[in-house]
């Protein structure tokens, strides 16, 4: 709805962190807005396995996580 409120396009991909849906070296950046941080650990290390793998050369990652009691396991 926003998207069409500042009449911009986009095209909208659904997909799974664990396998991103994108050929190796394809995005310059990527943005994580504290997602990475509700999975397991070793889903967490598959994950950033996928951002590096869909990363350009030199690209960069902008991620943040929110503080939380919760362990990782």
């Amino acid at each position: 709805i926003k998207i069409k409120q500042e009449n911009l396009t986009a095209k909208l991909v659904v997909g799974d962190f664990i396998k991103l849906p994108y050929e190796d070296n394809f995005f310059d950046a990527v943005i994580d807005g504290a997602s990475i941080q509700h999975n397991k650990l070793e889903n967490i290390t598959k994950i950033l396995g996928e951002v590096y793998r869909v990363l350009k050369t030199n690209g960069k990652y902008f991620g943040f996580f929110i503080e939380s009691d919760v362990e990782l396991s």
